[in-house]
């Protein structure tokens, strides 16, 4: 009999345990409590995008980690009459047309929302290439002093004031703001998505197009000779853009 007790005396010290278990595990976040979010398996979280974004700001190397591969691009734009890509990418309000000469690619960089390669002129030994991308943040100036650091002279040297073409003028309702220069180019990692690899005689066009639904960048970078038979077209893709 005494043997009998102690079991159920156990057992029902057992169940009473669980029971108080139970209600622990019931029990609501303490208010004011901060919601605990975790971030989808191989995406990241809006911590991280955000950190992401903010990165090509800055013209040190690489703060945060790229995106996992695959991820689809964090923002984007396209031309209405461009193909459909491996992946659809957020609308940037901003319609534009390409000259039929410039071929569509698929996007190398999460960062980018489109891409084209402008084919090579003669003598050079690369094409050209026009990356579009939006949602960076960052004024005119930071983003005209982030190309600018991209590029040295021959010697290794900051390009000199001089050596900065700028002009800017208005599409409509959009401010459009153009920098041409030249010089030995270190590719932006992040939005390359490779190693940065200095190539000389390099030349860079580039866009700021700031509407109401927030600034869009056009960059065209490749060989000096290259770059330089595509600026009238450049220009004219640029008088071609509308707001949707």
């Amino acid at each position: 009999m005494r043997v009998t007790s102690r079991v159920l005396a156990l057992v029902l010290a057992g169940g009473l345990a669980a029971a108080v278990s139970g209600c622990r595990q019931q029990e609501p976040p303490p208010t004011g409590a901060p919601p605990t979010t975790t971030a989808s398996a191989g995406r990241p979280s809006e911590a991280e995008q955000a950190a992401l974004k903010a990165f090509v700001q800055e013209t040190t190397p690489p703060r945060t980690p790229l995106l996992p591969p695959g991820h689809p691009p964090l923002d984007g734009t396209r031309s209405p009459s461009s193909p459909p890509d491996q992946g659809p990418a957020p609308a940037l309000a901003l319609r534009y047309s390409v000259p039929a000469t410039w071929q569509r690619e698929p996007v190398r960089s999460p960062l980018r929302s489109d891409q084209y390669r402008l084919p090579r002129a003669a003598g050079d030994a690369e094409d050209a290439e026009l990356a579009v991308f939006g949602g960076i943040g960052g004024s005119v100036e930071d983003n005209v002093t982030r190309w600018r650091g991209q590029f040295t002279t021959p010697d290794g040297r900051r390009i000199p004031d001089e050596g900065l073409v700028r002009e800017s003028f208005e599409v409509g309702s959009l401010r459009v703001t153009v920098v041409d220069l030249a010089g030995r180019y270190a590719a932006d990692a992040m939005m390359a998505g490779g190693p940065a690899v200095p190539r000389d005689n390099y030349r860079l066009l580039a866009a700021v197009v700031e509407g109401a639904a927030g600034p869009v960048f056009f960059k065209v970078v490749g060989p000096a000779e290259t770059v330089a038979q595509y600026r009238a077209d450049f220009l004219a893709m640029l008088r071609t853009l509308k707001p949707e």
